[in-house]
């Protein structure tokens, strides 16, 4: 008897790590492959510009995720290929805003002297994020954001 009782508990056991194992393993999948945003656009809604102004950008989104941004920064490609970073902020945009919350995110970066011409822009962030027990760090970047430069 004693025997059958501890075989019992012993696969009891078993199955419920079993079954832990597979939902923290889904839960895993789930967490690394969401977006930090859903729904979420950006524009540069001072399009277009000369070599004298800034580059005023607005972000809507939802934030599904528990994440943190570390760094970010963009990059502007022109047509013919020339690459130029944008890591000048002259207004920060929103810091830790809550999971589940809905906005509407604004920031300016430094026109670092942009020659004219049809140029796409990606914005590239860093991030830590949270969800239970697991902590990620990853880069996401939302690009073809264009920009006329006259």
């Amino acid at each position: 008897m004693k025997l059958i009782t501890t075989t019992l508990i012993s696969n009891l056991v078993s199955g419920l790590s079993l079954c832990l194992l597979i939902v923290f393993g889904f839960s895993y999948i789930k967490f690394i492959n969401s977006p930090i945003y859903t729904s979420y656009k950006i524009e540069i809604i001072n399009n277009p510009i000369n070599d004298q102004k800034h580059l005023d950008f607005a972000m809507t989104g939802t934030k599904v995720l528990d994440c943190t941004a570390n760094s970010v920064y963009g990059v502007a490609t022109r047509d013919d290929g020339l690459q130029v970073r944008l890591d000048e902020f002259l207004r920060m945009y929103t810091h830790n805003v809550p999971k589940g919350e809905t906005l509407r995110n604004t920031w300016t970066l430094r026109n670092p002297g942009l020659s004219p011409g049809s140029y796409r822009v990606a914005m590239i962030s860093d991030w830590s994020c949270r969800h239970w027990i697991f902590t990620e760090t990853t880069t996401r970047t939302h690009d073809s954001i264009y920009l006329i430069v006259e």
